[in-house]
């Protein structure tokens, strides 16, 4: 199915009548490749407590000091409809900017460089995104902890790479625990997405979800498997963002999802 999946690259498909899943599950596809893990309540599994909260908070501090820019304008993910005030999306990475591949020059970061937003804003801006990346660090080790735990293979590359770049690049400024292993992070606040795949992220990598607030709606939904994820604060889901094609629903209420992720581009510096 895989192979399949990678032929429906270029696919769309509905989202109408999805089943929704509201328990733990790991979604394979027929030869047993893994492609989804849903772990409900996953947060609290690293700590025996849940540092949910601690997240939640470190978020709203980000934004009442630092607003979320909109979505750029040729970002179809987002841009299909007016959003409401404090509506956007900061992203907090290391990468290759847009219209800016590998330099072909013999150092570290062959082109990489740190995400507008950590790097091109003013300093008050640059000490909150600092400042938020401390806090969250226990959400941060949750996921890495289990990332090692659903794929301990891909875990320790992503780990490793993370480390090398942070030890030799400017990807030092968003090193925070020796579990960081993904090189991105976007913070998406009251926004739904469009269907999409993340055709930058590494093809047979994995992604993480997380989302914070007081919500209803917002499910993850991914119409290959027939299927949507009530994705609550505290639950962490994994996924192959690139292959699978993947949508936020409508959201009431006040809705942080966090995603984090590395580009493919990078995985051979």
């Amino acid at each position: 199915m895989v192979d399949q999946l990678i032929q429906q690259c270029f696919q769309m498909f509905p989202v109408d009548n999805l089943a929704l899943v509201t328990g733990s599950l790991i979604v394979t596809d027929d030869n047993g490749c893994l492609l989804i893990f849903f772990l409900k309540k996953a947060l609290t599994w690293p700590f025996e407590k849940d540092p949910a909260h601690m997240g939640l908070e470190a978020l709203q501090h980000l934004v009442k000091e630092y607003p979320p820019p909109s979505p750029k304008r040729t970002d179809k993910r987002h841009n299909d409809k007016e959003h409401r005030d404090g509506t956007g999306v900061h992203h907090l990475a290391f990468w290759h900017a847009v219209g800016h591949g590998k330099s072909g020059l013999d150092h570290p970061s062959n082109g990489a460089v740190l995400s507008k937003d950590l790097a091109r804003v003013a300093c008050r801006k640059q000490n909150a995104m600092a400042t938020f990346l401390n806090a969250f660090t226990p959400i941060t080790q949750a996921i890495g902890a289990l990332f090692e735990l659903v794929d301990r293979e891909n875990y320790q590359q992503y780990n490793t790479l993370f480390h090398q770049l942070a030890d030799n690049t400017t990807a030092k400024s968003i090193r925070t625990t020796k579990r960081n292993c993904f090189l991105g992070m976007a913070i998406l606040t009251n926004l739904c997405c469009r269907p999409h795949r993340d055709q930058n992220d590494i093809l047979d990598g994995w992604v993480a979800d997380v989302a914070f607030g007081d919500f209803e709606g917002g499910q993850l939904q991914v119409p290959q498997t027939g299927r949507q994820f009530e994705l609550r604060p505290g639950d962490v889901i994994f996924m192959r963002s690139a292959l699978l094609q993947h949508s936020v629903a409508e959201i009431t209420g006040h809705r942080f999802g966090v995603v984090y992720f590395t580009h493919a581009s990078l995985m051979d510096i």
